[in-house]
């Protein structure tokens, strides 16, 4: 009698189909889910900040259940492209109205430049993957599995040349501020390696849970991530408790900055519509005559980067010499100094620049010092010397031609309140988004630090918020007031524990006074050891790596 092979074979082959479409729907489910996760936390905002602790896990449990290297490569790449657009939709605007290319266009570039901007997320779908294969119980312990992990991801992050918005997870703890202030013990960095370890766990319970069906493993995981962010928030607590105390009692004095906000912006577009001169001429008076209001209300001035949009004390022309001496003799005249954005040059080039003018004891005197900016943008502001080339600028003309500065300066500025002086460190943009230019004037003896900015080329506030929360985190992780400055907004204040309070409303011209309050000095552990986690994370990385490929030669052999 025969069996009805064909009918079973039919019925298996319709099970395996029927379980292809299930895990790939299962995937594109996950993989949407944690896209959704990752816009939410990126917004900055409560109680979207909570999201942080969960924004990988759908991603991290998909990767796990990946059989072969080939589908996790596939998985992890459209996560990274994923990623990329949910998180820095406003760039793709910026990228558009910047080049005059269409939106399509740069949502195009940046969907194909993910891989290069955002490596990590590859590098922890690889080592997820290596940790799921390792039978050795030391890689494959909670406390090992997930050290690795964030290390591998932290790593990347912070070693990539290529993440060109100095962007890491850790930064979008900021709206929690209990949460945030772990960064004065390793930086922006130590979250975000904080963050990964707690996404690994969670992560890792969920498989437990439901795919092991281990209910003592998976509540285990659920606990290790529990007292994580119950442990961070307790730190965070009592530091915050502490610096209101101190505050409280070992504040030095006050000094008073003139904040002006003038609402100009697209210069190239005024120069063409007014011509060169008339155009300086618009800009200067709106900010002279609004710093005017402030007279004697203040102990300094502050404007935005590149304000005065030619070179100060090495004029181009005759006219610029002018305006150069009326920026001077206001100073002279107010007995006030003022720090403002220009440009400057030598023989080598044309610098976006921070200048410090200073009144002297008498009454003709002017001490002028001068910060140039640590990193230009690139592409807009810069481009490598070994990139660089004729036909490239021919095809794209709106490439910058700054060069990068070399050193920081720490100025002292006499304080009139006070009969004393302060030590003020200008972070020029985004020298106040990556962490070491702040860092390196606090160890210079910088008492505030002045975030002079333009983010008016961001289309969406999202933009403008974000490069806010970077610069939220400068203060948390040196433990020093600032005040940042922007021609369009968002200008603000900065406490020495991560508060913004907003100056002048956006979009609109406007000059106030703020008292930032200087407390005792404090040298904070980042301060002091710099950017010790992702180093660490590095070295750690590439000693396991090392490690298991000379297991793996061996094993081979």
């Amino acid at each position: 009698m025969s069996e009805p092979v064909p009918a079973v074979e039919s019925s298996r082959s319709l099970a395996l189909l029927r379980d292809a479409v299930m895990g790939v729907l299962g995937r594109l489910l996950g993989i949407v889910v944690g896209a959704v996760l990752v816009r939410l936390y990126a917004a900055g905002q409560w109680p979207h900040v909570c999201v942080g602790w969960v924004v990988l896990v759908p991603w991290l449990v998909l990767w796990r259940r990946c059989g072969s290297i080939g589908k996790l490569v596939v998985w992890s790449v459209v996560a990274t492209v994923l990623f990329t657009l949910s998180a820095f939709g406003w760039f793709v605007d910026a990228v558009a109205a910047y080049t005059g290319w269409s939106y399509a266009t740069a949502a195009a570039l940046l969907s194909g430049a993910a891989l290069f901007v955002q490596p990590q997320l590859v590098a922890l779908a690889l080592t997820t993957h290596a940790l799921q294969r390792q039978r050795s119980p030391a890689l494959h312990g909670y406390f090992a599995s997930a050290f690795l992990g964030a290390a591998v991801y932290t790593a990347c992050d912070w070693f990539a040349p290529t993440k060109l918005l100095g962007d890491t997870l850790g930064l979008g703890l900021w709206p929690m501020l209990a949460w945030a202030q772990a960064a004065d013990l390793g930086g922006v960095y130590l979250l975000t390696f904080i963050l990964l370890c707690v996404n690994i766990w969670i992560a890792g319970g969920l498989d437990e849970l439901v795919f092991r069906r281990s209910l003592r493993t998976g509540l285990a995981s659920f606990g290790l991530a529990g007292a994580t962010i119950a442990a961070v928030w307790l730190y965070g607590w009592a530091r915050l408790v502490q610096l209101e105390r101190t505050a409280g009692v070992g504040a030095q004095h006050e000094v008073r900055v003139g904040v002006v906000q003038g609402n100009i912006s697209h210069y190239e577009r005024l120069r063409q519509e007014l011509g060169a001169f008339e155009a300086v001429r618009q800009i200067l008076q709106r900010y002279l005559s609004l710093s005017a209001t402030l007279d004697g209300e203040v102990d300094l001035w502050t404007w935005p980067e590149t304000v005065y949009p030619t070179t100060f004390a090495r004029p181009k022309s005759r006219e610029g010499a002018l305006f150069d001496r009326e920026i001077a003799a206001f100073v002279q005249f107010h007995r006030r100094p003022l720090v403002f954005g220009a440009y400057d040059r030598d023989d080598k080039g044309e610098y976006n620049a921070a200048f410090f003018l200073v009144p002297e004891d008498d009454e003709r005197g002017l001490r002028v010092r001068l910060q140039r900016k640590l990193h230009p943008f690139l592409f807009t502001e810069h481009v490598p010397r070994w990139m660089d080339s004729d036909w490239l600028r021919q095809h794209l003309p709106w490439l910058g031609t700054w060069r990068p500065g070399s050193t920081m300066e720490v100025v002292e500025i006499p304080v009139t309140a006070a009969a004393s002086s302060v030590r003020v460190a200008a972070l020029i943009c985004y020298d106040a988004v990556v962490p070491g230019p702040a860092r390196e004037a606090v160890n210079m003896g910088a008492d505030l630090l002045l975030s002079l900015s333009n983010d008016s080329w961001f289309e969406r506030q999202a933009g403008k918020r974000w490069a806010l929360i970077a610069s939220a985190l400068r203060s948390i992780e040196t433990r020093r007031p600032q005040v940042r400055v922007t021609p369009t907004g968002l200008t603000a204040s900065i406490d020495e524990t991560g508060r913004i309070r907003l100056l002048v409303p956006p979009d609109q011209a406007g000059a106030t006074v703020v008292g930032a309050r200087l407390v005792s000095a404090e040298m904070t552990l980042f301060v002091a050891w710099g950017s010790w986690v992702p180093l660490l994370c590095l070295v750690g990385s590439a000693i396991v790596v090392l490690h298991e490929g000379v297991r793996w030669l061996r094993a081979r052999r």
